[in-house]
Protein backbone atom coordinates (compact mmCIF):
# COMPACT_ATOMS: atom_id res chain seq x y z
CA UNK A 1 0.00 0.00 0.00
CA UNK A 2 2.62 2.73 0.68
CA UNK A 3 3.94 1.98 -3.02
CA UNK A 4 1.43 2.76 -4.33
CA UNK A 5 0.48 6.31 -2.41
CA UNK A 6 3.97 7.07 -3.23
CA UNK A 7 3.56 6.43 -6.81
CA UNK A 8 0.63 8.52 -6.76
CA UNK A 9 1.90 11.88 -5.50
CA UNK A 10 4.69 11.25 -7.86
CA UNK A 11 2.23 11.14 -10.97
CA UNK A 12 -0.02 14.13 -9.19
CA UNK A 13 3.11 15.87 -9.28
CA UNK A 14 3.78 15.42 -12.93
CA UNK A 15 0.64 16.39 -13.96
CA UNK A 16 0.39 19.56 -12.59
CA UNK A 17 3.87 20.95 -13.75
CA UNK A 18 3.68 23.26 -16.28
CA UNK A 19 4.44 22.96 -19.33
CA UNK A 20 7.70 24.81 -20.55
CA UNK A 21 8.18 27.48 -22.93
CA UNK A 22 9.73 27.52 -26.59
CA UNK A 23 13.54 27.88 -25.99
CA UNK A 24 14.86 30.87 -27.63
CA UNK A 25 18.43 30.18 -27.22
CA UNK A 26 21.00 27.59 -28.25
CA UNK A 27 22.43 24.78 -27.29
CA UNK A 28 20.64 21.76 -25.28
CA UNK A 29 17.67 22.47 -23.04
CA UNK A 30 18.06 24.28 -19.61
CA UNK A 31 16.81 24.46 -16.14
CA UNK A 32 13.54 27.13 -15.47
CA UNK A 33 16.16 27.98 -12.71
CA UNK A 34 18.83 28.56 -16.20
CA UNK A 35 16.67 30.82 -17.97
CA UNK A 36 14.15 33.68 -18.19
CA UNK A 37 10.49 33.01 -18.49
CA UNK A 38 8.24 35.07 -20.45
CA UNK A 39 4.74 34.59 -20.77
CA UNK A 40 2.02 36.96 -22.57
CA UNK A 41 0.67 37.91 -26.09
CA UNK A 42 3.97 38.63 -27.69
CA UNK A 43 4.41 39.35 -31.28
CA UNK A 44 8.61 39.81 -31.25
CA UNK A 45 11.23 39.42 -29.29
CA UNK A 46 14.63 41.14 -30.13
CA UNK A 47 12.52 41.87 -33.86
CA UNK A 48 12.03 37.60 -33.91
CA UNK A 49 8.46 37.23 -34.45
CA UNK A 50 7.12 34.58 -32.48
CA UNK A 51 3.76 34.63 -33.04
CA UNK A 52 3.14 31.17 -34.64
CA UNK A 53 5.43 29.75 -31.23
CA UNK A 54 2.98 29.76 -28.44
CA UNK A 55 2.91 32.55 -25.74
CA UNK A 56 4.88 31.32 -23.14
CA UNK A 57 9.50 31.52 -23.72
CA UNK A 58 12.66 31.16 -22.16
CA UNK A 59 15.29 33.17 -22.99
CA UNK A 60 18.92 33.54 -21.67
CA UNK A 61 18.91 36.25 -19.17
CA UNK A 62 20.10 40.05 -20.31
CA UNK A 63 17.85 42.45 -22.31
CA UNK A 64 15.50 41.52 -24.53
CA UNK A 65 13.35 43.82 -26.30
CA UNK A 66 9.68 41.94 -26.85
CA UNK A 67 6.60 43.84 -28.81
CA UNK A 68 2.80 42.84 -27.87
CA UNK A 69 0.57 41.33 -30.46
CA UNK A 70 -1.91 44.16 -31.88
CA UNK A 71 -5.26 41.34 -31.84
CA UNK A 72 -7.22 41.31 -28.59
CA UNK A 73 -9.61 38.28 -28.02
CA UNK A 74 -10.72 38.04 -24.68
CA UNK A 75 -13.34 35.56 -23.19
CA UNK A 76 -14.75 36.96 -19.13
CA UNK A 77 -14.14 34.76 -16.37
CA UNK A 78 -17.36 33.46 -16.62
CA UNK A 79 -16.64 32.62 -20.43
CA UNK A 80 -20.54 33.86 -21.28
CA UNK A 81 -18.82 36.78 -23.48
CA UNK A 82 -16.00 38.23 -24.94
CA UNK A 83 -14.44 41.32 -26.31
CA UNK A 84 -12.21 41.21 -29.62
CA UNK A 85 -10.54 44.32 -31.81
CA UNK A 86 -7.01 45.89 -32.19
CA UNK A 87 -4.77 47.89 -30.27
CA UNK A 88 -2.13 49.82 -30.62
CA UNK A 89 1.41 47.31 -30.01
CA UNK A 90 3.56 48.01 -26.89
CA UNK A 91 7.45 47.65 -26.66
CA UNK A 92 9.27 46.55 -23.26
CA UNK A 93 12.64 46.22 -22.49
CA UNK A 94 12.76 43.26 -19.96
CA UNK A 95 16.28 43.44 -18.26
CA UNK A 96 15.93 39.92 -17.39
CA UNK A 97 17.28 37.45 -14.87
CA UNK A 98 17.55 33.90 -14.69
CA UNK A 99 14.83 32.05 -12.58
CA UNK A 100 12.32 34.90 -12.86
CA UNK A 101 8.81 34.81 -14.97
CA UNK A 102 8.20 37.89 -17.07
CA UNK A 103 4.58 37.87 -17.73
CA UNK A 104 2.24 40.62 -19.65
CA UNK A 105 -1.21 40.36 -19.82
CA UNK A 106 -4.42 42.43 -20.88
CA UNK A 107 -6.93 43.07 -18.70
CA UNK A 108 -10.16 44.48 -19.52
CA UNK A 109 -12.81 46.23 -17.32
CA UNK A 110 -16.52 46.76 -18.07
CA UNK A 111 -17.26 50.40 -18.69
CA UNK A 112 -20.89 52.12 -18.39
CA UNK A 113 -22.53 49.18 -19.40
CA UNK A 114 -21.69 45.03 -20.09
CA UNK A 115 -21.39 45.34 -23.20
CA UNK A 116 -18.70 47.74 -23.36
CA UNK A 117 -15.02 47.01 -21.96
CA UNK A 118 -11.39 48.98 -21.27
CA UNK A 119 -8.73 46.89 -22.40
CA UNK A 120 -5.27 47.45 -21.18
CA UNK A 121 -1.60 45.49 -20.79
CA UNK A 122 0.14 45.28 -17.77
CA UNK A 123 3.98 43.14 -17.34
CA UNK A 124 5.11 41.84 -13.97
CA UNK A 125 8.41 40.58 -13.13
CA UNK A 126 8.05 37.54 -10.56
CA UNK A 127 11.38 36.61 -8.84
CA UNK A 128 11.63 32.99 -7.30
CA UNK A 129 10.93 34.24 -4.41
CA UNK A 130 7.60 35.31 -4.98
CA UNK A 131 8.55 39.18 -4.86
CA UNK A 132 6.99 41.27 -8.11
CA UNK A 133 7.47 44.71 -9.58
CA UNK A 134 5.87 46.23 -12.41
CA UNK A 135 7.47 47.01 -15.50
CA UNK A 136 6.34 49.76 -17.79
CA UNK A 137 6.29 49.98 -21.70
CA UNK A 138 9.08 52.20 -23.02
CA UNK A 139 8.19 55.70 -23.81
CA UNK A 140 11.33 56.34 -25.91
CA UNK A 141 13.28 55.04 -28.32
CA UNK A 142 16.54 55.79 -26.68
CA UNK A 143 15.35 52.85 -24.04
CA UNK A 144 15.86 50.46 -26.16
CA UNK A 145 19.06 51.58 -27.60
CA UNK A 146 21.67 48.81 -27.46
CA UNK A 147 19.35 46.13 -25.92
CA UNK A 148 18.92 43.45 -27.51
CA UNK A 149 22.86 43.66 -28.14
CA UNK A 150 23.37 44.04 -24.20
CA UNK A 151 24.15 41.22 -22.15
CA UNK A 152 24.19 38.23 -24.48
CA UNK A 153 26.61 36.67 -22.73
CA UNK A 154 23.98 34.70 -20.63
CA UNK A 155 24.65 36.90 -17.10
CA UNK A 156 21.93 38.51 -15.25
CA UNK A 157 22.06 42.10 -15.22
CA UNK A 158 21.91 44.22 -12.19
CA UNK A 159 19.18 43.15 -9.55
CA UNK A 160 16.50 44.98 -9.64
CA UNK A 161 14.16 42.93 -7.45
Amino acid sequence: MPVLVACGLVMSACLTTAPRGYPLYEGPVRNPDAVATLRGPIASIDTRDVRALGQSFELPAGCHVVTTRTDVFETDSTQQGYIQGTGPPLVFAFHMRRGHVYAIERVSQAVGSPTRAAVWMRARDAAPDGRTIDVQPVRKAIEVRGCGSENKNDEDPPDSL
